[in-house]
């Protein structure tokens, strides 16, 4: 069942497959659907982002998507999005109610007795593939089920058979038996679950090495990505070559600060003066290409980025939005983080890339920032300390990609950059972190806030 938001809804996806992987079942993937961030009231396949094929390849868990399971007329279609945005009310409830099939969703996760029902996102895709749902507890916990500290896994009241812990799960469905076809109207059995976002696994992240690294994204959803960020950051690249050719011509690192004094900055700049028409576009060529950045020229930068190797960069994820909403035990500046504090870590990846290339071009790298803030003053403040904000309404991503492909756009731009630096407490940023460590084998950076709050095994402070 689909979760919250889209990064919440692929942690959830994330789980199912872990435990479709154990269970040997096929994993059945519902859509992105519409949440309480957006007013869209629409949904999207996963596979429009994501080589589910390979997903099956590299793990061995079959996959189907629910749009094949129960595939929509245009008509129905409408019918669900109408049914959806006046909550399960309005003048089409009966046509809805007439038409929707009866399905049994097992409440798993312990919060979630059946009283209670399911989070809207879970409502939104019920409501548009029109399922009429009923709500029954998992089976019974198992004796040898391990006992671990649920109230402190968990950090609530929880009852002592409620369901809160993975291998809790595991255990329960590990002899479970799904009803016959003619014990279900013909029909094959289809085991939901709600909620699985929030099922808690005291193994570390073996959810996510067993079945979330290997969602990848489709190549043509990477290129896509590569193409923006080229096109934001080729006026950075050019700067970049020429400090290079520079520095390897004379010795001179004008990517660095000088404090020396004026008489040494004008005996630099007679240096430069003197190599000035050297160098021809061609020799700028060459030396670009045996730099770090590999950049060409201006005139094959606007080129299309399949046509050069890529450029390295810093993504910075910036959330803002409702993130406020979790501050409220913890120090403000620990979720809506200052600019300082950005560029204090900008700094720290800069020297760190430094440290792993054989360039100086690290005082110029460029920085992605991809944030869900709505603020023109963060936009100045971006735009002033030289980085680049990704405006997907200036490159039609949402025409191109969907409604949720800006947001996929941008993780992909976090998972693929050479420096990642993220938020904290947001989940956008845990995912893209966990992509940083196992796809490239790099650490994530964060801004030093007063209270620490990542201190995991994959994700350190100050290190890559």
């Amino acid at each position: 069942m689909p979760f919250a938001g889209l990064t919440n809804q692929f942690i959830a996806l994330q789980n199912a497959a872990f435990v479709a992987l154990r269970l040997n079942r096929t994993l059945i993937i519902p859509p992105i659907v519409s949440n309480t961030h957006d007013k869209e009231n629409t949904h999207q396949p996963w596979s429009e982002f994501f080589d589910l094929p390979r997903f099956t390849a590299l793990t061995g868990v079959p996959v189907i998507e629910w749009s094949d399971v129960r595939p929509l007329d245009p008509l129905q279609y409408q019918l669900g999005v109408d049914h959806a945005a006046r909550y399960g009310k309005g003048p089409r409830a009966q046509e809805w109610s007439d038409l929707a099939q009866d399905i049994t969703c097992q409440i798993v996760y312990g919060y979630g007795a059946p009283d209670l029902g399911i989070n809207i996102s879970a409502k939104y895709f019920m409501w548009h593939f029109l399922m009429r749902p009923t709500f029954v507890r998992p089976p019974p916990k198992k004796p040898e089920t391990p006992i671990y500290d649920r109230k402190k896994i968990a950090m609530d009241n929880v009852h002592e058979d409620d369901l809160v812990v993975l291998e809790d799960l595991l255990m329960r469905y590990s002899d479970y038996q799904d009803p016959r076809p003619e014990e279900n109207n013909g029909q094959p059995s289809v085991l939901f679950m709600a909620d699985l976002f929030n099922i808690k696994d005291p193994h570390s992240e073996r959810r996510w090495m067993e079945a979330g690294r290997f969602f990848r994204f489709l190549p043509e959803v990477t290129e896509y990505a590569r193409e923006l960020i080229h096109d934001e950051i080729k006026g950075d690249v050019i700067q970049v070559a020429i400090d290079n050719i520079i520095q390897q011509a004379t010795g001179v690192d004008v990517s660095s600060s000088n404090d020396e004094g004026q008489e040494q900055e004008e005996q630099e700049q007679d240096e430069l003066d003197g190599i000035e028409e050297e160098y021809t576009p061609t020799t700028v060529d060459q030396l670009a290409a045996r730099a770090r950045l590999d950049v060409p020229t201006q005139e094959l930068a606007e080129k299309a980025p399949s046509n050069f190797p890529r450029i390295p960069y810093i993504a910075i994820h910036m959330r803002r939005g409702d993130i406020w909403k979790k501050c409220s035990s913890v120090n403000r500046a620990v979720c809506i983080i200052p600019f300082d504090l950005y560029e204090e870590a900008v700094s720290r990846a800069r020297e760190q890339f430094a440290l792993l290339s054989s360039s100086s071009a690290s005082q110029h790298l460029p920085v992605i920032v991809t944030t869900d803030s709505e603020s023109e003053e963060d936009f100045a403040k971006i735009k002033e300390l030289g980085w680049h904000r990704l405006d997907h309404s200036k490159y039609g991503t949402t025409e191109r990609w969907g409604f949720f492909g800006p947001a996929v756009i941008d993780a992909v731009i976090l998972a693929h950059s050479d420096v990642f630096v993220g938020s904290a407490k947001s989940t956008m940023t845990k995912v893209a972190a966990l992509r940083q460590s196992a796809w490239w084998d790099r650490m994530s950076l964060y801004p030093n806030t007063e209270v620490e709050t990542v201190q995991r095994t994959h994700v350190q402070k100050g290190r890559m």
